[in-house]
């Protein structure tokens, strides 16, 4: 089920950028403020689906880490 959401995310973000483009190319289709938001919603998406592939780690989390092993390391020597 996670897979087919995404999936369909995939596919909107690409048809997004697609419409976007070729009107903005063409200049024919769409008012230019629609295809801005078209083009805007599609970005988004991307950054989105980025960061659900990416999972970025808490950036509080990898300072405590670090902060930790320079502990470690100054108490071993």
């Amino acid at each position: 089920m996670k897979t087919r959401n995404i999936s369909s995310l995939r596919f909107m973000r690409i048809a997004f950028l697609i419409v976007a483009g070729a009107s903005f190319i063409s200049g024919i289709s769409y008012p230019e403020p629609v295809v801005l938001a078209i083009f805007i919603a599609g970005e988004l998406i991307d950054h989105i689906l980025f960061y659900f592939d990416f999972e970025p780690p808490g950036l509080i989390l990898l300072m405590n880490n670090h902060i930790s092993a320079i502990r470690n390391e100054k108490e071993s020597d």
